[in-house]
C-alpha cells in the first residue's frame, strides 16, 4: 500500500491509513496494526542509518575489523618514511609498522596513551599535533588520514 505524501509548509509528510492520523479516510488498519506499523519504519529507518557504517566501526573486538591506513612517519627526528597504522580497534588498539618496527598503542578512553615497541615494555607516552599536521607520541610522530574515532 502506497502512503500518500501531503504538502505541509516547506516539507511533505506520510499520512498514514490508520486511526486519526489518516487525516479524514477511513481507518485501513486497527489502532495495534498502525502503532506496528510505525514501530517497523522507524526501526527501519534506524536499521538503514546503521548499515552506512564501515565494517571496522567498532574495531576488531568480535564486532567489526581490523584494518590499516598509510601514513608517513617518523622516529626521533629523523627521515620521513613510509608507514602503516594497523587499527585493531579506533581510538583504543593500534600500531605503526615501519618496516621491521612495529610500535604498539593503547588509550584508555581517558586520556592514558601507552606505547610500546615490538614487544618492549608499555610506558606512557604524551600525544600532541605538530604545526605539520603530524601526532606525535614522544619520539614517533605519523602524518596522513589518522582515525581517531
Amino acid at each position: 500500500m502506497l502512503v500518500p505524501l501531503q504538502q505541509s509548509g516547506p516539507y511533505p509528510r506520510a499520512v498514514l491509513p490508520c486511526g486519526p492520523l489518516g487525516q479524514g479516510l477511513q481507518p485501513a488498519l486497527g489502532e495495534q496494526a498502525c502503532q506496528g506499523l510505525i514501530a517497523l519504519m522507524a526501526f527501519t529507518l534506524l536499521a538503514l542509518s546503521c548499515a552506512g557504517q564501515p565494517s571496522w566501526a567498532n574495531g576488531a573486538d568480535g564486532v567489526g575489523e581490523a584494518f590499516s591506513v598509510p601514513l608517513r612517519c617518523q622516529v626521533n627526528g629523523g627521515a620521513w618514511r613510509e608507514c602503516q597504522m594497523v587499527v585493531d580497534q579506533v581510538g583504543s588498539h593500534w600500531q605503526l609498522v615501519l618496516g621491521n618496527d612495529r610500535y604498539g598503542f593503547q588509550h584508555d578512553g581517558r586520556g592514558l596513551v601507552r606505547m610500546r615497541r615490538g614487544s618492549g615494555a608499555w610506558s606512557r607516552v604524551e600525544p600532541r599535533w605538530t604545526a605539520d599536521a603530524s601526532l606525535c607520541w614522544d619520539g614517533l610522530c605519523a602524518q596522513g588520514a589518522i582515525p581517531l574515532d
